[in-house]
């Protein structure tokens, strides 16, 4: 039964690694957009 835990946590984890890539890279692509768009008002 501890192998079905260290899985299920392993895809927890997976997943989770994933999802924080996923919302540091929008962060990312937020911050550019808005650097653009600060750079054309100066």
């Amino acid at each position: 039964m501890v192998l079905l835990k260290e899985l299920v946590i392993g895809r927890d984890y997976v997943t989770g690694s994933c999802f924080f890539v996923s919302i540091q890279y929008l962060l990312r692509e937020l911050v550019v957009k808005c650097m653009f768009l600060w750079i054309d008002k100066l």
